[in-house]
């Protein structure tokens, strides 16, 4: 099968009622880009400068999950999502390294 031919089964395979957009893709597709502009901001954010942790996000609620070197880190990591137009809410589940105590009690 030639290239072209490749091609334009593609483009008859995505015309089909299975490959149409529906409310659950949208919603996917928003989240997705909720989540890259909310990374955008946290990289632009001079004290973050870079990203240590994960993101997600559904219709609008962020979580946020992973580790921080200080309880700073923490309170503007949530600051900068917060700002983040289309986030309607924020659930931290970021740990404090400092906080984080040693399974051996140490």
């Amino acid at each position: 099968m030639s290239v072209e031919q490749c091609a334009e089964e593609i483009v008859q395979l995505s015309r089909k009622p299975d490959f149409g957009e529906t409310d659950e893709s949208h919603a996917a597709l928003a989240d997705l880009a909720l989540q890259a502009s909310i990374k955008a901001a946290l990289r632009a954010d001079p004290p973050r400068g870079s990203l240590s942790f994960a993101v997600d996000s559904e219709r609008g609620r962020v979580r946020l999950r992973g580790i921080v070197d200080t309880r700073k880190e923490w309170n503007d990591a949530a600051r900068v999502v917060t700002s983040v137009h289309g986030v309607t809410g924020v659930k931290s589940e970021l740990r404090v390294t400092a906080e984080i105590r040693s399974p051996m009690g140490e």
